[in-house]
């Protein structure tokens, strides 16, 4: 299933149920070995899985407090186009400390 169906079916499946409970274990260890480590001053949760992160994101944040980290976890505003925004950002920055826009030609 995908997480849709999953999020669709959360309520009265206790599989779907599981899935995200499992999820939010999962990323909670990754996060805080993340946190503690590199500690950033917030996290930034993008791709579709934030459409249902009210399914999941109590859940980590909550086992991260339990552990001591309250770092802020966010849901990244672009979803799924956060990534490619960054990655074009990141790349025009590039470009222009190479080649100045005055000395770039356009097809």
């Amino acid at each position: 299933n995908n997480v849709k169906t999953l999020a669709d079916n959360f309520d009265n499946d206790v599989h779907a149920r599981t899935v995200f409970a499992e999820f939010a274990e999962a990323l909670a260890e990754f996060l805080a070995r993340f946190i503690t480590h590199d500690k950033p001053e917030a996290v930034v949760i993008g791709g579709n899985i934030i459409k249902a992160s009210a399914l999941f994101l109590p859940h980590v944040e909550a086992t991260l407090a339990a552990q001591g980290i309250h770092t802020p976890l966010k849901t990244a505003v672009l979803g799924e186009e956060a990534a490619m925004v960054g990655a074009a950002s990141l790349w025009h920055n590039v470009s222009d400390s190479v080649m100045p826009p005055s000395q770039v030609r356009t097809l």
